[in-house]
């Protein structure tokens, strides 16, 4: 899968050719699905954040400018989506706080230097566990900045864009999001930042 075989699909959707949309989202629809389901966290919401997305993108191809990766527009559609779903949710007075994310199902942010040891893997599982744990607690905005930068690895002008927020909002909230891990982490990191 290349940049180049994306841009092609992209100018053949946009000549209404509704095949090379299927193709184009098939690309990418596991990372989309990994990003909805760590924004969301749980199976359902994502599964419907991207067909949400999928359903948007669709009828609005020429949002998407040329020189942009589908799959960054995709990312971005889907992130704000999600945003808006809270926002939503928080002012049908729903309590966000008490939302569980089961984690189980993602893949592990990091492999263990030394699996050979049981000890150690059940250490890091543990850790992995307590981590999983304080990210699906934090507020839904700071969440998905910790998804966007330190899971996706986009820039903070990425994420600036994506979110439509200036990129001293996104330093800042990306702060307090690391501030509220570390407080949540205390003990399992003692005094190191994140």
């Amino acid at each position: 899968m290349s940049a180049t075989d994306d841009q092609v699909l992209l100018e053949k959707w946009r000549s209404g050719n509704v095949q090379a949309f299927g193709d184009l989202f098939e690309r990418h629809a596991s990372r989309l699905y990994n990003l909805a389901y760590r924004l969301a966290g749980t199976q359902e919401e994502a599964k419907d954040l991207l067909q949400t997305a999928a359903l948007r993108a669709f009828s609005s191809a020429s949002v998407c400018r040329n020189g942009t990766s589908f799959y960054g527009w995709m990312r971005r559609v889907v992130t704000n989506l999600y945003l808006d779903g809270r926002k939503s949710k928080s002012r049908a007075g729903r309590d966000l706080l008490d939302e569980e994310v089961d984690w189980s199902e993602l893949e592990p942010l990091y492999v263990p230097q030394d699996p050979d040891s049981p000890r150690r893997q059940l250490e890091e599982k543990r850790t992995l566990e307590q981590l999983e744990r304080a990210i699906s607690d934090l507020d839904p905005i700071y969440r998905s900045l910790v998804v966007l930068r330190d899971i996706e690895g986009l820039s903070y002008a990425e994420i600036a864009e994506i979110q439509g927020i200036p990129l001293e909002t996104v330093r800042t909230r990306l702060r307090r999001a690391r501030t509220a891990l570390r407080n949540a982490l205390g003990s399992l990191f003692g005094d190191e930042s994140l």
